[in-house]
Formats: C-alpha cells, sequence, structure tokens
C-alpha cells in the first residue's frame, strides 16, 4: 500500500509539472511577457485648441503649466500597444485616451511603473476639460482657468485648484476629492466613500455635496445659491461656511462647525444632540441626523 501510495504521488507530480510546462508553451506562443515594461513618449502639440478631453482606464492625469512656452503631452506607458495612449488635436480640441485592451495574461508578472498622462500648457484660459479615469489619480493646480470642468475617477483621487467661471463637477467612487480657491457658478460633488475637502470655495449658484461614508469637510465655502451637504455615514464639518439657504443631512455622521450669518434653524436628531443658535433672518438652514450630534455656531 506505501508503495502504490508513493507511485501514486509521483505520477501526480508528474501531470503536474506537464500541464504547467504546457501552460507556460502555450503562453509563450500567444506572446506572452512576464509583466510589461514602460516607456517614456513625448507628443509635441502644434495645433490650437481651447477644450481638452481626456479618457483614460488607468493612468494618472496632470495638467501643469509649460516652462517653454510650448504645449505638449508626456506619457508613461506600457511598451504593449495594446495599453498605449493616442492624443490628437481635432476641431480644436485636444483629445488624450486610452483604453486597456490586454489579454489576461499579459497582466501577470511584475510592472515596472505607473502609467501617467502629463499635460503641459503654453496658455491657462480654456473653454473646458473633461478627465474619466478609472484608477488614476486626477491633479489640476491653480492658475488655470476653465469656463466649465468635469473629472471623474473611480478609485482614484482628485486634487483641483484651478478657477472655473461656469460649473464644476467631480466624482468619484472610492477616491478622495480636494478642492481649493476656486470661484464660479457651481459646484458639485459625488463620492461613495472618499473624503471630501473644500478650502475657499465661492459660488453664485449653489454647492451640493453627496457621499455615502465618507467625511465632508467644508471651509470657507460659501454661496448665494443653495448650500447643501448629504452624506449616509459620514462626519460634516463647516468652517467659516454660508449660503442662502442649507441643508445638512446626515444618517449617522454628526454635524458641527461655524457659519458666517445668521439663519432660521430647522435642526433635528433622532438620539443625537442638538445645539444650533437661536434663529434669527430669513435663510434657511436645514440639518437632519438620524443618530448624530449636531453642534452650529455663528461666527463672531
Amino acid at each position: 500500500m506505501k508503495k502504490g501510495f508513493i507511485i501514486s504521488l509521483i505520477v501526480a507530480a508528474s501531470l503536474l509539472v506537464a500541464g504547467v510546462v504546457t501552460g507556460i508553451v502555450g503562453l509563450c506562443l500567444a506572446d506572452f511577457k512576464l509583466g510589461s515594461s514602460i516607456q517614456e513618449k513625448t507628443v509635441t502639440l502644434t495645433d490650437a485648441f481651447d477644450k481638452i478631453v481626456i479618457d483614460v482606464d488607468t493612468s494618472d492625469v496632470k495638467i501643469l503649466p509649460s516652462d517653454n512656452g510650448k504645449s505638449c503631452v508626456m506619457l508613461t506607458e506600457s511598451a504593449n500597444p495594446r495599453a498605449q495612449h493616442t492624443v490628437s488635436v481635432t476641431g480644436g480640441v485636444l483629445n488624450i485616451k486610452m483604453q486597456d485592451t490586454r489579454r489576461w495574461y499579459e497582466h501577470i508578472g511584475v510592472n515596472m511603473g505607473k502609467m501617467s498622462v502629463t499635460v503641459y500648457l503654453a496658455k491657462t484660459d480654456f473653454l473646458s476639460i473633461n478627465v474619466d479615469t478609472d484608477t488614476g489619480d486626477v491633479t489640476v493646480p491653480k492658475g488655470f482657468a476653465f469656463e466649465n470642468a468635469s473629472v471623474e475617477s473611480d478609485t482614484g483621487d482628485i486634487e483641483w485648484a484651478a478657477t472655473v467661471s461656469g460649473k464644476l463637477e467631480i466624482g468619484t467612487d472610492t477616491g478622495d476629492i480636494r478642492i481649493s480657491g476656486i470661484a464660479g457658478q457651481r459646484l458639485e460633488i459625488e463620492s461613495d466613500t472618499g473624503a471630501v475637502t473644500v478650502a475657499d470655495a465661492s459660488t453664485s449658484n449653489g454647492i451640493s455635496v453627496e457621499t455615502d461614508t465618507g467625511d465632508v469637510k467644508l471651509t470657507a465655502a460659501t454661496t448665494a445659491g443653495r448650500l447643501s451637504v448629504k452624506t449616509a455615514t459620514g462626519n460634516v464639518t463647516l468652517t467659516d461656511c454660508d449660503g442662502g439657504s442649507m441643508l445638512i443631512k446626515t444618517s449617522t455622521g454628526d454635524v458641527s462647525g461655524t457659519l458666517l450669518s445668521p439663519k432660521d434653524f430647522d435642526a433635528d436628531s433622532g438620539t443625537g444632540k442638538v445645539k444650533v443658535p437661536q434663529s434669527s433672518g430669513d435663510n434657511k438652514c436645514e440639518i437632519r441626523s438620524s443618530t448624530g450630534n449636531i453642534n452650529i455656531s455663528i461666527k463672531k
């Protein structure tokens, strides 16, 4: 019995080795490579454009000022042609796209670096910018001005500090959002589980923030329209904020902070403590929490 068991083990091991060898040979015949090598490429932009559209899968995206008066796109990308970017200017629109169509086995191995798109711009004013990425981070610093802007990322973080005179839309699933120094018509932010931080934001037609579980921190965020913050379990912190009207809703999160002007308060929490100033004026401030505490004061 012992001898038969040993023979069975030897046969099983032989079959396993044969299967692995066969698999490796098959992958090699299909141009399999262990991991993906990374290459850098620069595309010089000679045609004029005032709109920017970036649609990539996994690349980080950065918008930066040019230091030589010329616009270009610097790409860090896979050497595999099935995971490379295309750059073109058509009808005044800069288009940057990348779709990862690699086969499943081409993702196996050690990748040598992170793919990225860095756009160096010679001018600062544009009509619009639209960025869509699945897992990449997006960074747009101050010094640029757009009439309208939209940025979406599934799991990447988003940092925005450029001026938007019209509407700015920012959305993530799990990535964090940080916005600072904007003045425009409207700001809309949506995130599932990412944290949202807004500082020095001023709009004429409303600020709207919605999250599921992420905390929301607003500092010096003001609007002549409605300031609306809705979250399921995240905390809401307001520092020196104000709105023509205000709506703050959370299920289990706390609401706290300071406002710049008196309000007609309507605050209620199911099981939490509520502390708000005495109502004054016509501007409505409605605050609701199921189990969280509410603590609001007026800045003196």
